[in-house]
């Protein structure tokens, strides 16, 4: 199939794609995988979900800490400005509906 799964609708399927936050999500821009995954969603749907979960957590400056880099002071490089204009591209110009869990509960 080529994304996490197909949601079956009265209204017609929903291709939906998980993603953790920061690490899943930032390597998959990083290598592709996400381009890949959003075309194999565009296939065979026209509702796309992106669904974050997990949470960015940033440092004043706006760099991103990242899990086992807390104490260290060099980062991943990304920054809350990067992320949140990707986050804009998935919604405004992939269409992908973006939602977000914190916990496995949401």
């Amino acid at each position: 199939m080529g994304f996490d799964f197909l949601l079956y609708t009265n209204s017609g399927p929903i291709a939906i794609e998980r993603k953790a936050t920061p690490g899943d999500f930032l390597a998959s821009v990083s290598d592709g995988r996400l381009r890949r995954e959003i075309s194999a969603m565009r296939q065979v749907s026209s509702i796309k979900i992106l669904l974050l979960h997990g949470e960015f957590i940033f440092r004043r400056d706006g760099t991103l800490v990242t899990p086992g880099r807390e104490q260290k002071k060099s980062g991943s490089g990304w920054t809350k400005l990067a992320i949140s204009n990707m986050i804009r591209t998935a919604k405004y110009f992939e269409g992908l509906y973006i939602e977000e869990a914190l916990t496995d509960n949401d």
